[in-house]
């Protein structure tokens, strides 16, 4: 080997540990993502219909509370009558 050869031997060995290194830390940050994959973004249209379910929701548990109270009245009312 002559002395010109040398540093290239030595500068492909540092450029080949560099690339291991490069790729070491690349299949780390690819092995992160897939452990921790990022949320799927957030359609506008698809928040606001949720949003809207959400108030329906909000509405219907109201309703259902009000005719519960209702019909309970109801029944204590025709316990009475029949008791009477």
């Amino acid at each position: 080997m002559t002395s010109t050869e040398r540093p290239s031997a030595d500068r492909l060995g540092q450029a080949r540990q560099r690339l291991e290194r490069a790729l070491d830390r690349l299949d780390s940050a690819l092995a992160e993502r897939a452990a921790h994959p990022p949320p799927p973004p957030v359609d506008t249209a698809t928040e606001a219909e949720l949003h809207r379910l959400r108030d329906e929701n909000d509405r219907l548990r109201e309703t259902t509370h009000t005719v519960a109270r209702r019909l309970e009245s109801t029944i204590g009312r025709l316990k009475s009558v029949l008791e009477g």
